[in-house]
């Protein structure tokens, strides 16, 4: 009996002391999407709350095989898997709509399988291999039209962009593209509706088209086991944000200290007198790299009037730095961090969001996504004070 006893002490004792990353498990995966010629394709994986490893591999699709992904998750991961063909080509450009791509949730040691094809506006593919999967698809099955109808929008405002169009022809591509997200996720409700206990659903129920009261309806709707997942457990932190959100939609700027990417200190409060656009971005963000050359070209008109502060979040430092360098960015730079989180203060959940800050450090408005009437509102601010100075 005491053998026994010190067997499973042992035993215990080995589960205690072996390292975490140890006990993490890879994922299998086995991918077959029609109309790929190039079986060539990027994997990238992030977890889908808290912190954790990001892992982008180059793998093979279409062959047959069971692929086995290194990767050593320990929580819900969400990834993505694209290529060269699911980018949707212009003339001299290229851009990328998340519903042209393939997404898929992997837990550890999941054996995953996505089999679909890829079509002129979407990718239609189904996924098996854990409950969230399948749910996702379920999703998806369901909504697929409203996607094809949202990417069309999406190359439709690109297109404009890209054009010598008339600024109020491309504004209402804009308007238009940003109206059918709306509807797309508001209709997605109903699909909460009626899967209240689902571990999905909490994923789309979005802070930007959903009111703070109907974020915390929906916190109480849920079922209880829903919060258990990482899903859910997201969802209930956006709720928290959002609350903050909501307390400083306007009135004073928190303020707060950071780093510059070039390691000088400063505090929002040393622009005082100067009207500040903070940009919350991301090096891994598409709408946000495609905004920077429109940035730059206000920055450049209004530099003497604007401060713009650059706050990349969810980002490694490396993929930072190498963005400001690439895109030659001339604002002040910082790295978001959990210690000084600065992303929390301001309640943002999506990317990117810019905030317009007054001289007098009260907040005038805040902009989700790359929105065109961000940059009108700048414009008609300081072209305002300039007619009312020469008026005095």
């Amino acid at each position: 009996m005491q053998n026994f006893r010190r067997i499973i002490t042992i035993v215990l004792l080995c589960f205690i002391l072996i390292p975490e990353n140890v006990l993490a498990q890879n994922i299998h995966l086995k991918v077959n999407i029609e109309g790929i010629k190039n079986n060539n394709v990027e994997l990238h994986m992030g977890p889908y709350f808290g912190e954790g490893k990001v892992y982008e591999h180059k793998i093979q699709i279409n062959t047959g095989e069971l692929l086995t992904i290194d990767c050593n998750i320990k929580k819900l991961y969400q990834c993505r898997i694209i290529n060269n063909e699911m980018w949707v080509h212009f003339a001299n450009d290229s851009t990328w709509c998340k519903n042209r791509t393939v997404t898929f949730y992997a837990e550890p040691n999941d054996t995953i399988t996505i089999k679909g094809k890829l079509k002129e506006y979407s990718v239609d593919y189904t996924i098996t291999g854990n409950k969230i999967n399948e749910q996702y698809s379920e999703y998806r099955k369901e909504y697929l039209p409203l996607f094809e109808t949202e990417i069309k929008l999406t190359i439709e405002q690109n297109r404009a962009e890209r054009s010598t169009m008339p600024l109020d022809s491309i504004k209402s591509k804009s308007s238009a593209r940003w109206a059918y997200n709306k509807y797309l996720w508001l209709e997605s409700l109903k699909f909460v509706e009626k899967h209240l206990d689902y571990e999905y659903s909490p994923r789309l129920i979005f802070p930007l088209y959903v009111p703070y009261d109907s974020l915390e309806m929906y916190k109480n709707k849920l079922h209880k086991n829903v919060f258990k997942a990482d899903i859910g457990r997201r969802y209930l932190e956006e709720v928290r944000r959002e609350g903050n959100n909501f307390k400083t939609e306007s009135g004073k700027a928190p303020n707060f200290k950071f780093k510059s990417h070039k390691g000088k200190r400063y505090k929002l409060s040393d622009f005082r007198g100067k009207f500040i656009v903070l940009d919350f971005w991301g090096s891994w963000c598409g709408p946000c790299l495609a905004g920077i050359p429109k940035m730059k070209e206000y920055y450049n008109l209004y530099s003497e009037d604007i401060e713009i502060i650059g706050i990349a979040c969810k980002d490694k430092d490396k993929n930072w730095r190498n963005a400001i360098q690439r895109q030659k960015l001339i604002w002040l730079n910082t790295l978001n961090s959990n210690k000084n989180d600065i992303s929390e203060l301001y309640g943002i959940n999506s990317y990117p969001t810019k905030i317009i800050i007054d001289r007098e450090g009260i907040i005038i408005k805040k902009f989700i996504g790359e929105n065109e009437d961000f940059y009108l509102c700048l414009k008609e601010l300081i072209d305002n004070e300039i007619i009312e100075n020469q008026l005095k």
